[in-house]
């Protein structure tokens, strides 16, 4: 078994790539032909850039992801690629937070080092990303990560399927997720902030404003009043925060200080 994904047996290796799987899987075999021929054998590319490669398989109903790791200091840090996704995947399986089922885990090394790695998920055909006027929606996962402790640090729009039959969605992209304690406030604040910006329509916009009442009423027991929970939003969403401190969950200076404030009263 893997260290980062502790309940998948060892699969051995093929092409000198080691796999890990769920036994529930019903593809292995075509996910590791997948995954070895890589591109070559894609029935739709995903994504593409020089750091990973996400791609359908040709014939299996699986999600092949794999971190390319073309630098030196990528192969270092390979930890914080697939198997910081594996990690995060397994956590938010076991708290019901609607996400496509890991079915394996993959690495390929040489003298020691991780060359490249990956996830093999579970493909969810009929679904589509979520459109940014669809936003009610995403209110249910929003809910749901702050009553789990999870910080989805890309909540947005393209990062929610959305299945047409009963309107439900389901998060993806999942690498960079943390955990705090449940219930933690600011996960409301930064991941409504996060899908506002990357939306289409300035913060006053009605869509904007309905999501944010929307969501204030859908949060168990708010620390902070509507009027302030507003105020804070709409100081949020005016700054651009860094990937740091997105997933740090660091709140600029003067909206961490006025949230504690009134959260301990």
């Amino acid at each position: 078994m893997h260290p980062c994904c502790p309940t998948f047996p060892y699969h051995g290796r093929h092409n000198g790539i080691d796999f890990w799987f769920d036994p529930e899987f019903p593809s292995i075999r075509e996910a590791i032909r997948d995954t070895v021929a890589g591109q070559g054998h894609a029935r739709t590319i995903l994504k593409q850039d020089e750091k990973r490669l996400v791609f359908l398989g040709g014939e299996s109903s699986s999600v092949v992801k794999i971190s390319l790791l073309p630098r030196w200091k990528d192969r270092f840090r390979a930890a914080r690629f697939a198997p910081e996704e594996c990690h995060c995947r397994l956590r938010i399986q076991q708290f019901g937070i609607p996400a496509p089922r890991l079915w394996g885990f993959f690495e390929q090394r040489r003298l020691g080092l991780t060359i490249r790695n990956g996830l093999v998920i579970d493909f969810l055909p009929g679904h589509r990303n979520l459109a940014f006027e669809e936003c009610e929606h995403a209110i249910p996962i929003l809910c749901a990560l702050h009553k789990s402790g999870v910080n989805h640090p890309d909540f947005m729009c393209n990062n929610l399927l959305l299945d047409p039959g009963d309107n439900r969605c389901t998060l993806i992209d999942l690498e960079r997720c943390s955990f705090v304690d449940p219930g933690d406030f600011r996960l409301v604040l930064m991941n409504l902030a996060r899908y506002i910006e990357y939306g289409r329509h300035p913060f006053p916009h009605p869509l904007n404003q309905a999501m944010a009442e929307k969501t204030y009423a859908a949060i168990a027991d708010p620390p902070v009043g509507y009027d302030l929970f507003h105020a804070l939003l709409a100081k949020l969403c005016s700054r651009h925060l860094t990937t740091r401190e997105r997933v740090g969950l660091i709140l600029p200076g003067d909206i961490r200080t006025r949230l504690e404030a009134h959260s301990a009263r």
